[in-house]
């Protein structure tokens, strides 16, 4: 019995040594990439700076001769004519009016927008389950580390300064996100041309609310309108260019945010080659392994309902290749602990994703709200100093 406890304490012994041996290889290897990464959070970029462009082609043509003064009268702010007695006395009620009506025309455009936008972008949301799907796969994050190794590989060959092929790294692998992010949940080829309809439609609702006021006044006062600013009245025009680039930059964080690093991977992987190895050649049995990766996969085995990959690995974990087979368990841990990730991190990830997605929704909302305030605006200031001319005066 003494004999058998000492050969016990002797293998035990041997064991935690290798582990030690295989948890610095996996440090070793995996530190430079961790290094790097803390590295690229130092330098990183903030996303880039959406240069969407929404226009409504109108400006003021007419100068501000006729002006409104305001009063505050019991606590009632109060609109009237500076100089009102030049003026017909159904002029200036039409003036006070159409100024009256200003905020009310802004309300109804916020409001027809928000509608209009629904369309687009509820549809983005729930193509967020799609790219979650992508994002949580076990292939992605090695395509990832792929594409990190290949970036890395080909900026040393030409940058010499260690940042410099940081920064490039790190852009390389946020733009291969982005991309991903862009075409599964963005797809501007189906939503640009969605979201121009949905701008250009609450434009048109804005202009015709805005006839409808005018078509409140007589005959005369609109034919001086119709004369003098005709580019009020008429049928109004946008140009809409949108900064796809800008909002899939938004995604890159995601990465650091929720992926089990490629690095911890490469650790695990190459800490399980080694073990492996020494394992393998020491003959160990499968039940003993077998405990080990039962007890490193068991919540995420449980949690997932997979109870059969634990199974199935330590099985691997037999006869003279046991560096292979080591690498073999590195990466089915691996492919538990990513499994586990996705449990614990996957609502987190989608709600991140639907903000990155209501930020762009909240940036050119904002972007055409101001045009549509700004064209009602000329609208009702133009329409205003029409009525300056002769047509409008008292003495006519």
């Amino acid at each position: 019995r003494s004999s058998f406890c000492t050969l016990l304490r002797k293998k035990i012994k041997m064991i935690s040594s290798m582990f030690r041996i295989a948890g610095t290889a996996g440090l070793v290897v995996g530190g430079g990439l961790i290094g790097r990464n803390w590295l690229n959070g130092v330098v990183g970029d903030d996303p880039k700076k959406d240069r969407s462009d929404i226009a409504i082609n109108i400006r003021r043509r007419l100068p501000s001769t006729i002006r409104l003064e305001y009063t505050n009268q019991g606590g009632e702010v109060v609109v009237g004519v500076l100089n009102s007695h030049l003026y017909s006395e159904e002029v200036t009620k039409f003036i006070i009016l159409l100024d009256s009506q200003r905020e009310q025309l802004k309300q109804h455009a916020a409001e027809t927008l928000a509608k209009q936008l629904d369309e687009p972008f509820d549809s983005a949301i729930k193509r967020i389950e799609k790219f979650a799907d992508w994002y949580f796969s076990y292939t992605t994050g090695y395509a990832i580390l792929s594409k990190l190794l290949t970036s890395t590989a080909s900026n040393a060959i030409s940058i010499t300064r260690a940042n410099s092929i940081s920064d490039e790294v790190r852009k390389d692998v946020e733009n291969y996100i982005g991309l991903y992010y862009k075409n599964i949940v963005l797809r501007p080829e189906i939503s640009d041309p969605l979201l121009s309809k949905a701008f250009i439609n609450s434009l048109e609702s804005s202009h015709e609310q805005y006839m409808k006021t005018v078509a409140l006044c007589d005959e005369g006062i609109k034919a001086i309108i119709e004369t003098h600013s005709p580019h009020v009245t008429k049928a109004q025009t946008m140009s809409v260019t949108l900064d796809w680039g800008a909002q899939s930059s938004k995604a890159q964080h995601l990465k650091s945010n929720f992926e089990k690093s490629p690095e911890a991977s490469i650790g695990l992987v190459a800490a399980g080659s080694l073990l492996g190895k020494t394992l393998g050649s020491a003959a160990v049995s499968k039940g003993a392994c077998g405990g080990l990766a039962s007890k490193l996969a068991t919540p995420f085995v449980t949690a997932a309902g997979s109870g059969g990959v634990t199974g199935a690995l330590s099985g691997m974990l037999l006869g003279p290749g046991g560096a292979v087979v080591g690498a073999g368990v590195g990466v089915g841990i691996d492919m538990l602990l990513n499994k586990g990730t996705e449990l614990v991190s996957r609502s987190a990830f989608e709600k991140d994703v639907q903000e990155a997605v209501e930020s762009a929704r909240i940036e050119w909302s904002d972007k055409t709200q101001k045009e549509l305030n700004r064209a009602i605006d000329v609208w009702i200031d133009d329409s205003i100093q029409s009525l300056q001319f002769p047509e409008g005066a008292k003495s006519v």
